[in-house]
């Protein structure tokens, strides 16, 4: 084997070796700015976000008090970093980002789990038994 063709498949080698580990690794924590858009909006910004995750966006009134837990604000498509967030009748208040992948390892996304910390809990469904098929609400 030519010595050129060695190092071609070496690089190939290593290429798809590098790629592999890319893939493997865990979304990083993903640090977020704020800046006022307007005058009742709020421009947050994920700096280190990846086209690989898709981001959520909560919100609190005040820390580390039980009685105003974080709350989901908004949810991020794939590889969303740009927020827009309407300020609400809060003169106050504080955001977090977080990767909104599978926290659990159910197999199931964050958004669309009822428990997302709690493999044991999985999709959120409703089920509507009153009123029953072809009634009308007034």
């Amino acid at each position: 084997m030519k010595k050129s063709h060695l190092a071609a498949g070496l690089f190939a080698a290593l290429s798809c070796l590098t790629t592999v580990v890319v893939v493997a690794q865990s979304v990083p924590d993903p640090g977020l700015t704020i800046t006022v858009f307007n005058t009742n909006q709020l421009q947050l910004k994920i700096t280190n976000g990846v086209g690989t995750a898709n981001y959520e966006i909560y919100r609190t009134p005040i820390l580390d008090d039980p009685t105003y837990p974080w709350t989901l604000h908004l949810i991020g498509t794939l590889g969303q970093t740009n927020f827009t967030a309407d300020m609400g009748i809060e003169t106050i208040g504080f955001f977090k980002a977080t990767a909104g992948l599978d926290w659990d390892g159910d197999g199931i996304p964050n958004w669309l789990d009822a428990q997302p910390g709690n493999t044991n809990v999985g999709a959120l469904t409703i089920t509507i038994d009153s009123p029953v098929d072809g009634a009308n609400l007034q």
